[in-house]
């Protein structure tokens, strides 16, 4: 049978005596959360932004939220049980398609002793353009992608998944580069070829598939018309 240590009890009966003398005063309930957390308040609500994306990191505890809807200024963000290390706070203004508008990251102190939240003020900065997430998936053999413009380049075998950003009403040129011998199939993104480019409206998700032809006995391939 596991013994919980008396530090612990002490703590957790301290703070419940607190919480119940700070609520009967009227004193904010967020001295009263159950589990630690993080009190954020917005400057302001970002300019033609109809929703956040919330990103928080712990260590190695990473969680992401999308659920903070147009005009909430003020939000509770969860944190996990145990940690007690400082937290990276990242928040995105995304509009109607998904693109993000601009973008704050923040060093917030984690609750510790028998205070559950902290605290922590945010202004959004604003970029001179939206910006949309690409990403690529390698579905099949092996191969590497780069893109023309920006800084995306995958390079792996199956399951690898690279993503960067690109300015929204931009064209996309990726270039990919296979086994000898074999071709490129870009899902239904782009036709069969080496090159696969769009113009950006929202985040992209590309597949990209490194098909090797096979080969007969006497080590001849068949050559697929280009289409």
């Amino acid at each position: 049978m596991m013994m919980t240590n008396p530090k612990t009890i002490w703590l957790r009966l301290t703070w419940l005596l607190t919480c119940t003398v700070w609520t009967l005063f009227g004193t904010s309930f967020l001295a009263c959360q159950d589990r630690p957390s993080l009190y954020v308040t917005l400057a302001e609500w970002p300019s033609g932004a109809v929703h956040l994306h919330i990103r928080t990191t712990q260590g190695t505890q990473t969680t992401s939220f999308n659920d903070i809807s147009t005009g909430q200024t003020r939000f509770i963000i969860p944190l996990p049980d145990s940690a007690d290390l400082p937290v990276t706070l990242e928040v995105t203004a995304l509009d109607i398609d998904g693109c993000a508008l601009g973008q704050a990251r923040v060093n917030a102190s984690a609750p510790s002793g028998i205070r559950r939240y902290s605290e922590q003020n945010v202004s959004i900065p604003m970029w001179p353009h939206p910006s949309c997430t690409i990403g690529v998936t390698i579905q099949s053999g092996r191969g590497r992608i780069a893109a023309r413009q920006g800084d995306l380049l995958c390079q792996g075998d199956f399951g690898t998944r690279c993503e960067n950003m690109a300015e929204k009403g931009s064209i996309v040129t990726l270039d990919a580069e296979g086994q000898v011998g074999g071709y490129t199939s870009w899902g239904s993104m782009c036709p069969k070829g080496a090159v696969c480019q769009f113009e950006v409206q929202r985040p992209t998700e590309v597949a990209v598939s490194f098909v090797v032809r096979p080969c007969s006995v006497g080590g001849w391939y068949r050559q697929e018309p280009a289409q």
